[in-house]
C-alpha cells in the first residue's frame, strides 16, 4: 500500500498572512513528484493542443494556479499519470493565516488553572 504525499504552495504577503495557497496530494510513487509533476505538464504542453492553448493562457507562466484551473482535464491527468503522479485531491485557499503547529487549541483559563492537568 503507498503512502500519500502533501505538496502545499504558498504565496505569501508578510509573515503571517498567505494570500494563496494550493495543496495537493498525491500517492507516494516516485521519488521526486515535483520533478515528475514538471516532466508531465511539460509533456502535455508540447503534445497536446489542450496543453498549448493553457501555456499561452498562463502568458508562459505555468503554475500550481495553473493546474487549478486545469484540472481534472482528462488529457493532464493521463499526462500525470504517464509520469507516476497520481492526483488523490487538489484544493486552493485565496486566503489563510500561518499558525503554529504547536499552539495550544485550548483555553486553559476556563479550566480553571493556567495549565492542564
Amino acid at each position: 500500500m503507498l503512502n500519500n504525499r502533501t505538496h502545499v504552495f504558498v504565496r505569501q504577503n508578510g509573515l503571517n498572512q498567505i494570500e494563496n495557497m494550493a495543496i495537493l496530494v498525491t500517492e507516494d510513487s516516485v521519488p521526486n513528484p515535483i520533478e515528475s509533476l514538471e516532466q508531465a505538464i511539460t509533456d502535455w504542453i508540447l503534445e497536446t493542443e489542450e496543453g498549448k492553448d493553457a501555456w499561452a493562457e498562463s502568458c508562459e507562466d505555468f503554475n500550481i494556479g495553473d493546474v487549478l484551473m486545469n484540472y481534472p482535464s482528462e488529457s493532464l491527468t493521463r499526462y500525470l499519470r504517464k509520469r507516476g503522479v497520481n492526483v488523490l485531491s487538489l484544493e486552493q485557499a485565496t486566503t489563510a493565516d500561518v499558525v503554529s503547529f504547536d499552539r495550544i487549541l485550548v483555553d486553559t483559563t476556563r479550566l480553571g488553572s493556567d495549565e492542564p492537568s
